[in-house]
């Protein structure tokens, strides 16, 4: 579902508040050409990213927001006496990494969205009808009110040394702007700098933190 955001509308980011239409933008959809390899070649190579909405299958998605959902409640996750579909946070606020626990992280409802033969075959034509491998880990994560990754390129965290490499980010749910969505740095693929100097980094070879700036002002 398409919703239009109205102009100046507050955006949260950690500690730092933004204005909706000023400091951030609504990312270029191309969900209009999805099918069209050649098409999304060209934006990506240009944008640095693709968004694509209603990618997945709906009734998978449900289920895997369900199970997710279903999994943040048996840990006190979610606000007592609330549906647990309704997704509100529960007093303490807590975020889950469930990238560390693999029950949750590659259960079915979880595989059978993000590994499903539609995805593998987007990626296939994508990249000219190669064949594509995808890592064996899955890094769901669930974020409380007010967190944050912060800004950071995945290539630092998960390039294990190609730059062959794509990041499929994947909403289980509608997400509004005061929810928390995903954020790119607009441009940043074309940072010359940036891409010779941070972009060359491995967190596990170089023992850093991986994290690029923790203050989104600076960008």
């Amino acid at each position: 579902m398409t919703i239009k955001i109205p102009y100046g509308t507050k955006f949260q980011f950690d500690q730092h508040t933004f204005r909706f239409g000023q400091e951030v933008v609504e990312l270029m959809d191309s969900s209009a050409i999805k099918d069209n390899p050649e098409a999304l070649r060209s934006r990506f190579q240009e944008d640095g990213y693709l968004f694509i909405r209603g990618f997945h299958d709906a009734q998978k998605s449900q289920l895997a927001a369900s199970f997710t959902l279903g999994a943040i409640a048996d840990r006190g996750g979610i606000k007592e006496g609330t549906p647990i579909e309704s997704g509100i946070v529960g007093r303490e606020n807590q975020s889950f990494s469930f990238f560390r626990q693999t029950e949750v992280a590659h259960a079915k409802e979880i595989l059978d969205l993000v590994d499903s033969n539609d995805t593998f075959c987007f990626f296939e034509r994508f990249f000219h009808n190669k064949k594509v491998i995808t890592f064996d880990k899955r890094w769901l994560r669930c974020m409380a009110n007010g967190g944050c990754n912060h800004f950071h390129y995945d290539q630092v965290y998960v390039g294990r040394g190609t730059p062959n490499r794509c990041t499929m980010w994947s909403a289980l749910t509608d997400i509004s702007l005061e929810e928390g969505p995903l954020v790119i740095c607009l441009g940043s693929h074309q940072h010359k700098k940036l891409r010779k100097t941070y972009g060359k980094m491995d967190m596990d070879r170089d023992l850093i933190d991986a994290v690029f700036t923790s203050d989104p002002a600076e960008l």
